[in-house]
């Protein structure tokens, strides 16, 4: 092969093989897996912690990338369904897997009913067919999310409120968290006064059910102040019982009973609404 035949070649191969094989390697995302908690009764507004892999099975590493998460009332994923948030991913090299969780927030208003929970990954690498995938068993909501003139307690509500002006010097601390044995739990604090005028605390815990918590209310009196504390002279007394709605994210309507014990110790059934005094650092989203 003579020299000017062997440049020609050269050329040939430099202007239109390599770019050929630039085009046969390209990345492949497939969203593998998306799992959820479906043994949780979940109320709207409530977090939801989304299990996410993808992999890439192309021949070349990705770009970065988006995948984007949806609550649907059927099994067929799409952009159509209702946005729940969004996971930004670092490229992915080729051959390798990306697990993380996703939390996200059920939407505040979202009915009663049983919702399948999907993502599609944000990217065109040329084979959109494996880029979607969801939780195949759906997630059970529980009512009071807005549908029904109410709004579902949240961890958007905690926070420090009172009664207002004509309660002054009284107050509850509110924390709504995910509970240990599923679902959710308020626990509220209470600094009051008894029938004689001494301060009491006391104590509500309760699981959420349809947006509200129906509570145990217990109180407490024991140990002496500074040295003289010793925890074994606590005594904890079920007081009674009480209910916690919301009807908006700056209102929570409070409602103690005293038991018979109580009862005959001048205490009588409180029920008054809430007023916020301090913002929670979770975005309350009714």
């Amino acid at each position: 092969m003579n020299t000017s035949k062997l440049a020609a070649l050269i050329m040939f191969s430099a202007l239109f093989l390599q770019p050929l094989i630039a085009l046969a390697q390209t990345a492949d995302l497939n969203l593998s897996e998306i799992g959820v908690n479906n043994n949780i009764n979940y109320a709207a507004g409530d977090p939801i912690a989304i299990d996410t892999e993808v992999r890439n099975v192309g021949s070349a590493a990705s770009p970065v990338f988006t995948v984007n998460y949806y609550v649907s009332t059927d099994s067929q994923i799409t952009a159509g369904d209702t946005l729940l948030g969004s996971a930004n991913r670092p490229a992915l090299g080729q051959g390798n897997d990306d697990n993380f969780t996703a939390n996200v927030n059920l939407p505040g208003n979202l009915a009663a009913g049983n919702y399948f929970i999907g993502g599609i990954i944000n990217i065109n690498d040329g084979n959109n067919a494996n880029n979607t995938n969801l939780e195949d068993e759906p997630i059970s909501v529980q009512g009071g999310g807005g549908g029904g003139g109410g709004s579902a307690l949240n961890p958007g509500h905690n926070g420090n409120w009172w009664g207002g002006a004509s309660r002054n010097g009284e107050g509850v601390q509110i924390e709504v968290s995910n509970s240990n044995i599923g679902g959710r739990v308020l626990v509220a604090t209470m600094y009051s006064y008894n029938s004689m005028g001494q301060p009491i605390f006391l104590l509500a815990v309760g699981q959420l059910a349809n947006g509200e918590a129906v509570v145990t209310v217990y109180i407490y009196e024991g140990p002496s102040w500074g040295a003289g504390f010793d925890p074994t002279d606590l005594l904890e007394t079920q007081w009674g019982t009480g209910l916690f709605t919301a009807s908006s994210c700056s209102s929570i309507s409070m409602t103690l009973t005293p038991n018979a014990t109580y009862v005959a110790q001048g205490y009588t059934q409180l029920s008054y609404d809430l007023i916020r005094l301090t913002n929670s650092a979770i975005p309350c989203p009714l």
